[in-house]
């Protein structure tokens, strides 16, 4: 969990927690979250519940030998 720098001004924020507090706040115009193939029965959501809906458009998706998918979406708008 953290934050990170992707150059160019860019960074990463990871966490559940933390990124739904940036997303909260407007700071988010990009997700990249990894897709794994497994089903499991519980744990955290990717974000609270929100009372506003975030439109995204996906810009690429890269799906590895481990068939893990990682999309890349923008925030429109």
């Amino acid at each position: 969990m953290g934050v990170s720098s992707l150059g160019d001004d860019n960074i990463a924020i990871g966490g559940a927690t933390l990124a739904t507090e940036a997303a909260a706040l407007g700071l988010a115009d990009e997700y990249r979250p990894k897709v794994y193939p497994v089903l499991v029965g519980g744990g955290m959501r990717f974000f609270r519940q929100r009372k506003r809906r975030e439109h995204l458009e996906l810009v690429e998706t890269r799906t590895f030998s481990s068939n893990v998918v990682y999309p890349r979406y923008r925030v429109a708008g």
